[in-house]
């Protein structure tokens, strides 16, 4: 059976790397399964609610939407690119944002989101301060 690193870069590759690049290649790929499914929950949100989103107006959701998509694609770069202070500094705020989703669990949709940013926390931060 195949590791997730064996799956994000191939059984050859994975072998020749070293611990630290696997980490941070696993923790990219996590990023961005993270990215999407947060992206995928506002698309649907704003469907069921004719893109009014919290109150605010249809244009916010168009230009949110794309702002959202281009970190779930720019960022697991950075992080694949072993560029530590901003796996840091991400693995900062997505630990913030798990411990807000763990107080609040009034937010709507709560085991999934805050599993989800858990693992993403860990990863980040197992990358980061090689843990």
């Amino acid at each position: 059976m195949e590791s997730v690193s064996e799956t994000a870069v191939g059984p050859a590759e994975s072998s020749s790397l070293d611990p630290r690049t696997r980490k941070y290649r696993q923790a990219a790929v996590v990023y961005f399964g993270y990215g999407a499914f947060y992206l995928s929950r506002i698309v649907a949100m704003g469907v069921r609610s004719d893109w009014n989103l919290h109150g605010y107006p249809r244009v916010a959701a168009w230009v949110l939407i794309p702002i959202g998509f281009l970190i779930t694609v720019g960022f697991p770069f950075f992080i694949w690119r072993q560029v530590r202070w901003f796996t840091m500094a991400l693995a900062i705020v997505v630990f913030i944002r798990a411990i807000y989703l763990f107080a609040q669990p009034n937010t709507g949709f709560f085991l999934g989101p805050f599993l989800v940013t858990a693992v993403a926390a860990w990863m980040l931060a197992r990358a980061a301060w090689d843990l």
